[in-house]
């Protein structure tokens, strides 16, 4: 019997602020924010926000930097990152979403065509900031 395991994330939400672009001792760009997206609830329930972390690796990066706003809308496509890290001596869980892909749908700076942003994801990258 064989088993099938599937991490694929697939969202459309607005953005909590600007990318922030870095470079990793290597030199592989990559950019990190949030979005935001609405879970809506029965018909007397207020809709929830739910914020979610994004991260996002080479040219991809540098054209969300540069195009992307906070209160843009974004359609994200990739796999889901589960990681420990540590705060003040206390191991932690953490989670995020690691982009394959980010399609530009709307807002304050998106004024480039949504085909120019779809790349490949740097799998070395994605390793390095894995370890």
């Amino acid at each position: 019997m064989s088993s099938f395991d599937l991490n694929r994330v697939l969202m459309t939400g607005r953005l909590g602020s600007k990318p922030i672009l870095k470079k990793t001792e290597k030199g592989s760009s990559f950019a990190r924010f949030s979005v935001a997206m609405h879970r809506y609830g029965g018909k007397n329930e207020p809709k929830q926000t739910q914020w979610h972390n994004v991260v996002v690796w080479g040219n991809q990066a540098e054209l969300c930097e540069r195009y992307l706003d906070k209160g843009s809308s974004v359609l994200i496509e990739g796999q889901m990152d589960v990681h420990f890290y540590e705060l003040e001596g206390i191991r932690k869980l953490g989670f995020q979403i690691v982009a394959d892909r980010v399609q530009f749908i709307g807002g304050p700076r998106s004024t480039m065509s949504h085909d120019v942003v779809e790349g490949i994801l740097d799998e070395d990258a994605t390793e390095e900031l894995l370890q």
